[in-house]
């Protein structure tokens, strides 16, 4: 098997041989597996594969191939993994995860010449899709195209400009692209692989800045990579053997070829070269798109791309033969069942064969948002229909759920180098997605072992797929979607020039048809997008419907936690959550049922009353929760009507059968996550650091008999003040009578405890009220203009009242958001950025930079770079309106990771999206009461004054406001407050 060879420093764990297996030293707990958890032996033994990986590592060989180097693992690890699983009883699920990793992560540079190679001794590559099979055939002629510029900036001659015929200078491009690392065959992929997978992002088209900058640093990357292996082999002779210790680390330093970044005009000049020789040739013939649409409208489905995905499904051991970044030329060796999907190929005559078509297009259009031309670069509109309806590309998920438990998170020491090691087996992912390298420095100097214990908490859950309502999701998917949520499959019909237009010529009625034609050209846009992202999870679902699963987390540089798989996790929309069943099956006990039932009145909207009110209105709907469960399609009307379909059909399911499971309900075993979520979480955090016993009041801090409802007292006060406006003659509240309900305001009261700007809250109102502008009187001739007018004005009116009646009622959470910012500009004004420890030990840094642009003149347009870093100045307005937000951000992340280790030291299934936690309905009651003393305990800390002295200390000539002034809150009634989470 080629395999990527992975750097093994993570891979810590001392092993030893015992007779024929490998036993791990700290001792692999085996327990048995039941119907309820058959996963439950995996992780304590996973140590015992990463030992082998790292051993059989170190004796890889490498081969020479073409002039490209691959190393090939010794074909005793394979043995030895097979060995160590069948010591711990699970060979099958070891040997597919770790197939799994290996394939997504596996170097194609080789893979693509065999294939073409293939292909030119087949004469066609009849075995290859038609999409993938063209777009291979242009590495050759890209590969040569870039040699001959690379011996022509050798001898110091100018490169051609192929898009103007003229010459031009190449002096800044040697020895960049003419060293001996910069491998023609790698360029050309490299450049591909970046071009291809962006030009089919967007539909609109790329921006040639963006692309070519990216395909400048990958390819400085890969020499940087390449020159610095040949240097570590070079030092390893040097030395007679022994590596190279962290100390000599900067003998790298000494070669600019080594280090992983070029200057930023020659980042650029290379990739605007390489743009212009994949534009020029990247054609592909006439017929090829004819035969494409032929055999589309003849056959009677679509192909469906499968992905690596079927390796999970074991038998064969299939090969990836892609690269994540190029969707387009990934591809596996397809069993026979899934060959009937490739099309025959088809005789052209010698004229079709002499037609040809670009692929690509380089346009100037205008970008509304940064208000100025730019250029842009896209896939011709022929050849991307043609890939859309044939599903000649497919989309191959790099990371994906883990069939066993992930590897534990923990901070490892190697060659003078702190770095963190877990999630995947077999590679590392990094633990900070989205900070900065200071903030990286700082977390490894800092005891994150709290933060490492939640996070693992997170990472044990197994979870396994609920196929009934996956069962429903195809069949809704596969006869047009457009239901429960779920896009439609065909695009919106463009509306036809009206006769006005196309006879009299009447500017006016073209300008609005104008605007038509470009609202649904936006919701097809839409309706695509959605429709590539549903395709990913069902693609995912469908390779895992018979197997439990686990999610590996890590964190962002708040401290929040997400599951590293993008495409299909429990963060996901309703029809994620919807599929997702917990893998251990727990009785439901006394209350269980109680709580099923309230959990379905949530998901359908009514979770403003007493739980008591939630049960009854579940009992009153169980002859159509039955029906439901029956017969999901016929009974519609009912799930499709919820505010979350697929969560509340799931419900219906569960419900259905424990109601129907017999006189022995507690012990019915269940599945099905039950959520418990936060009231307005961000200002409970607010109310509970000021001790205000009022706000609290409204965000059920406080017992209560009935839930408090924030976002009904905001619109009281809102209500108020329209009236009193509107007895004053105000047009615009006069305008807005009898269209302001709790909808239109909650966003804004949502996020205004995260910060929400004037600006944000006008937009988010403005687009609540577009929902209703049918309801708007009009008085203009064109209606549509005039409500976009109208509503413009009324959602600027109306988000001025909505934040300043946020205020009136949250005085408290003002004054902390107030002196936070405050602090945050004083903090600024040292030309340092606003860092904070997190309870749990986690350094926090805000990334905020003023990005550093400038142009630099090519020959194809003007390109802007941005430079990014932490060594550019602080942005002072980016961290003062960004540091309340994120700090809260960081405590309710706090409160999660201690609610998880709670529940996992009492043997609690648990989950969680932020501010929602989940369990089994068995379980709620005790998890409500640790979540409660967890908050309780958390705010019992002096969190702003622990706040005010950090930063006292680290700037003691700065003069910082005083601490606000707390309120009279006992935090204790919180662990009796009901809907505190509810």
């Amino acid at each position: 098997m080629l395999i990527r060879r992975q750097g093994s420093r993570f891979l810590r764990h001392t092993c030893k041989r015992s007779s024929s297996t490998w036993v791990n030293t700290t001792g692999i707990k085996n327990q048995s597996t039941n119907d309820n958890l058959a996963q439950d032996s995996l992780c304590d033994s996973s140590s015992t594969i990463w030992d082998i990986e790292k051993e059989w590592r170190r004796e890889a060989k490498d081969t020479k191939f073409r002039g490209v180097t691959l190393e090939f693992d010794d074909d005793e690890l394979e043995q030895a993994i097979k060995n160590a699983a069948n010591s711990i009883g699970e060979e099958n699920l070891y040997q597919r995860q770790i197939i799994l990793e290996k394939t997504t992560a596996k170097e194609t540079l080789i893979s693509n010449f065999e294939m073409i190679e293939n292909m030119m001794s087949a004469g066609t590559g009849a075995k290859l899709k038609h999409v993938v099979k063209v777009m291979r055939t242009w590495m050759p002629k890209l590969t040569s195209a870039i040699k001959r510029e690379q011996n022509k900036i050798r001898r110091g001659e100018p490169t051609i400009d192929l898009s103007h015929d003229i010459e031009s200078d190449s002096s800044d491009l040697n020895p960049y692209l003419t060293n001996p690392w910069a491998r023609a065959e790698e360029i050309a992929y490299l450049s591909l692989s970046v071009f291809i997978s962006a030009a089919l992002k967007d539909r609109g088209g790329v921006s040639v800045a963006s692309v070519c900058n990216q395909i400048g640093k990958n390819i400085a990357e890969s020499v940087c990579k390449t020159r610095k292996k040949d240097l570590a082999k070079k030092r390893r002779r040097e030395r007679g053997g022994r590596g190279i210790s962290g100390k000599n680390n900067f003998e790298y330093d000494a070669d600019p070829l080594a280090r992983p970044f070029w200057p930023p005009n020659v980042s650029v000049r290379a990739g605007i070269l390489l743009v212009q020789l994949i534009i020029h040739h990247a054609i592909a013939p006439q017929w090829w798109l004819e035969e494409g649409k032929r055999k589309w409208e003849a056959s009677e489905s679509g192909d469906q791309w499968q992905s690596t995905l079927s390796l999970i499904k074991g038998g064969d051991d299939h090969v990836l033969e892609g690269r994540d970044s190029l969707n387009i030329c990934s591809d596996i060796e397809q069993p026979s069942s899934m060959q009937s999907f490739s099309f025959p190929m088809w005789s052209p005559t010698p004229s079709a064969k002499a037609q040809v078509v670009r692929v690509f297009e380089h346009t100037i259009r205008y970008d509304k948002e940064k208000k100025k031309y730019i250029g842009t670069i896209r896939v011709s509109p022929g050849v991307r229909s043609m890939i859309e309806k044939v599903h000649a590309i497919g989309y191959a998920p790099k990371h994906l759920p883990m069939l066993v438990k992930p590897r534990p998170w923990t901070k490892e020491h190697s060659e003078g180098y702190d770095f963190y090691s877990g999630g995947f087996l077999t590679f590392n992912f990094t633990l900070l997605r989205g900070g900065g390298d200071m903030q990286s420095n700082a977390m490894r100097r800092a005891d994150l072992s709290l933060l490492f214990e939640g996070l693992n908490a997170m990472g044990e859950t197994p979870w396994r797929l609920n196929k009934s309502v996956y069962n429903v999701v195809k069949y809704i998917w596969d006869n047009g979607g457009g239901q429960a949520g779920l896009p439609p499959r065909e695009d919106l019909v463009l509306p036809e020039i009206p006769d006005e237009a196309r006879q009299k010529n009447d500017p006016e009625v073209l300008e609005l048809w104008k605007k038509r034609v470009a609202k649904v050209e936006q919701n097809n846009a839409n309706r695509h997008s959605l429709r590539c992202d549903l395709e990913l999870k069902l693609t995912v679902m469908n390779h895992f419907l018979n197997d439990s699963f686990y999610f590996p987390y890590n964190i962002d540089f708040r401290g929040r936690t997400y599951p590293i798989p993008p495409h299909f996790n429990h963060l996901g929309a309703d029809v994620n959550r919807g599929v997702l069943l917990f893998d251990k099956a727990v009785p439901l006990g006394p209350r269980g049922m109680r709580w099923l039932k309230i959990h379905l009145a949530n998901l359908c909207g009514n979770d403003k009353v007493s739980f008591d009110e939630r049960e009854e209105w579940t009992d009153s709907k169980l002859e159509k929760v039955l029906r439901v469960a029956d017969d999901p399609m016929e009974h519609t009307d009912f799930w499709f009507e919820a505010d979350d379909p697929f969560q509340a059909l799931a419900t219906c399911f569960e419900i259905s059968k424990a109601h129907r499971s017999g006189s022995d309900l507690d012990n019915y075993k269940c599945r099905l996550p039950t959520h418990q979520d936060g009231s307005c979480n961000g200002l409970q955090h607010y109310a509970a650091l000021g001790r205000d016993e009022h706000g609290g009041a409204s965000v059920n801090l406080v017992p209560s008999i009935r839930p408090q409802d924030v976002y009904t007292e905001v619109l009281k006060l809102v209500l108020a003040k329209l009236d009193q406006d509107e007895k004053d003659g105000h047009e615009l509240a006069l305008m807005l009578k009898g269209l302001v309900n709790r909808k239109v305001v909650k966003q804004t009261v949502m996020t205004s405890v995260y910060g929400v700007t004037f600006i944000g809250a006008r937009d988010q109102i403005r687009a609540r009220l577009r929902e209703k502008m049918d309801m708007i009187n009009l008085d203009g001739k064109d209606e549509e203009l005039d409500v976009d007018k109208q509503i413009d004005e009324c959602s600027h009116y109306l988000a001025g009242l909505t934040l300043n009646s946020i205020t009136d009622l949250f005085n408290c959470a003002k004054n902390i958001m107030v002196w936070l910012s405050e602090c945050s500009s004083l903090i600024t004004s040292q030309k340092l950025p606003v860092c904070w420890i997190t309870p749990l030990g986690l350094p926090v840094v805000q990334p905020y930079r003023r990005d550093c642009s400038y142009q630099i003149e090519t020959t194809l347009q003007k390109v802007t770079l941005i430079d990014k870093g932490d060594q550019l100045p602080v942005h002072n307005q980016r961290h003062r309106s960004a540091f309340p937000p994120n700090f809260v951000h960081s405590l309710d992340s706090t409160h999660m990771l201690l609610t998880a280790m709670r529940c996992k030291k009492e043997g609690i299934t648990y989950a969680s999206v932020h501010d929602s936690y989940w369990t089994h309905p068995g379980k709620m009651d005790r998890m409500n009461e640790i979540l409660r003393e967890e908050f309780i305990n958390l705010y019992e800390r002096p969190i702003l004054d622990d706040l005010s002295d950090s930063f006292k200390t680290r700037f003691p000539a700065v003069n910082f406001p005083p601490v606000p002034e707390r309120g009279t809150l006992d935090l204790s009634v919180v662990q009796h407050s009901p809907y505190f989470f509810a």
